[in-house]
């Protein structure tokens, strides 16, 4: 597949580490100012908030609000959407509602389902991710796996007819781990 020359943003996963303050934060930064701080350098970031607590779309408002026009989210799923594969429909709607002061901000990127080590390739997680999609009918959605039994040669095949963009990870050379694998799945990439 012929590569396109494209638009290429860089981020971080996630902006609110106390170990910056020094570092990349100037000595002293309260953490109310670090994404205004970040957004003057970066275009975009991954919120890893959003994994550990579903939070009401007021906190995004607030979140949206501290960047500038042209700055844009991607949002973890909730830790019940890829560690537990909750199947309660509320709680895939209430994470939709709070991401949509980013989407009415044109700040909103998509989501990233980070599996854990655990999630291995088998067919009722293979069901799975086509039930995710389902979920998030029409959401920029990118899947990240940390289990190697997903790197196959025809994964980019079979996550191309469902809308799934692979993330590429940098993992330790371990056994069971993902290898540096870069994959072009859906229209942007993720890495």
């Amino acid at each position: 597949m012929a590569l396109k020359a494209g638009n290429v943003r860089v981020g971080t996963s996630g902006y609110s580490f106390p170990d910056w303050v020094g570092n990349f934060y100037p000595k002293g930064m309260k953490s109310g100012e670090f994404l205004s701080y970040y957004a003057e350098r970066f275009p975009v970031v991954e919120i890893n908030a959003t994994y550990y607590r579903i939070p009401p779309p007021k906190t995004l408002e607030q979140m949206e609000r501290k960047t500038p026009p042209g700055f844009s989210f991607i949002a973890k799923l909730h830790q019940s959407m890829t560690h537990e594969a909750t199947n309660d429909a509320a709680v895939y709607r209430q994470f939709l509602d709070c991401l949509e002061p980013l989407k009415a901000a044109n700040k909103y990127d998509g989501l990233l389902a980070q599996f854990p080590w655990g999630f291995k390739r088998t067919p009722v997680n293979e069901q799975y991710l086509r039930t995710l999609r389902e979920r998030f009918a029409g959401e920029p959605l990118f899947v990240e796996f940390r289990h190697s039994s997903w790197i196959t040669p025809g994964l980019a095949d079979e996550l191309r007819p469902l809308d799934l963009g692979y993330c590429c990870v940098d993992e330790p050379p371990l056994t069971g781990l993902v290898p540096p694998v870069v994959l072009k799945t859906a229209e942007d990439g993720y890495i």
